[in-house]
């Protein structure tokens, strides 16, 4: 099989380590930044310059998402190639896969990450503009996150990652499948050990700050301080920084101001 297979195998190398980078790294830290929002912006101990979490949260999904969509074009061109049949997958071919491995559902799992993906930006971009416009009202009160859009876009993408992460898996495996007949490369097991890794240490972190929050009280104090903190946030996002300080008039000495008098 591999030997019709080496038309698409560059094409394939880079949509695999594109995606392992959008969903193996920067998707994650993205997600990870906003879950570790208390932590972030001026009263935290990251980003100190930062009016919030929000800005590298956007930056980091943006880019990720950008990456899995050139990453998803190259495997589709990769397959095309390969088929040569006019279509960016072949089904037949996918029937062959699942007789021999009956629980890899790589394509329609990407397929899915991706759909899921578009729907979150455009989540994100509502919930924000949703709490701009609430934040520009004279006697608005502190934020509260709506169902729709905002705690669906908090849900759907931390399940998103996680299913990428099954899906990368499977990708592997059907690559291996195809060009190594499942004996496991250097270059598979390096891919499984980066996946592996960052799965790891992304739940670990996620379920950490969680718990903290939910069963130990940790980031909001009382609903005071959670009312003031927000204000701020709400301020600082919707003031320009000055790149100057305006010069301070010189107004003399205590002395000078005696010897008028």
């Amino acid at each position: 099989m591999a030997s019709f297979a080496e038309a698409g195998r560059v094409w394939w190398i880079a949509h695999g380590t594109l995606m392992i980078l959008s969903w193996g790294f920067f998707i994650p830290l993205g997600t990870l930044l906003a879950v570790y929002r208390r932590h972030v912006g001026p009263n935290g101990k990251f980003l100190k310059k930062e009016p919030s979490f929000y800005p590298w949260h956007r930056n980091l999904q943006m880019f990720g998402f950008i990456l899995a969509m050139i990453g998803f074009g190259m495997g589709a061109i990769g397959s095309k190639r390969v088929y040569n049949t006019g279509r960016a997958f072949d089904y037949d071919l996918l029937r062959y896969w699942n007789a021999d491995m009956p629980w890899n559902r790589h394509v329609k799992l990407g397929v899915s990450v991706l759909i899921i993906s578009g729907a979150q930006v455009l989540l994100g971009i509502i919930a924000h503009i949703m709490k701009d416009r609430h934040s520009a009202k004279p006697d608005a009160g502190p934020w509260k996150r709506p169902l729709v859009p905002s705690w669906l876009h908090v849900v759907m993408g931390v399940c998103n990652v996680l299913l990428a992460y099954v899906t990368i898996y499977q990708g592997l495996q059907i690559y291996d499948f195809i060009f190594h007949k499942l004996q496991h490369s250097p270059g598979i097991k390096a891919g499984y050990a980066l996946v592996s890794i960052s799965g790891f240490f992304f739940l670990v972190f996620y379920v950490h700050e969680k718990t903290m929050i939910i069963f130990c009280g940790a980031g909001v104090p009382n609903k005071e301080d959670a009312e003031k903190e927000e204000k701020v946030m709400d301020v600082m996002e919707s003031v320009p920084v000055m790149e100057e300080a305006l010069p301070i008039k010189d107004s003399g000495t205590l002395e000078d101001h005696e010897g008028a008098a």
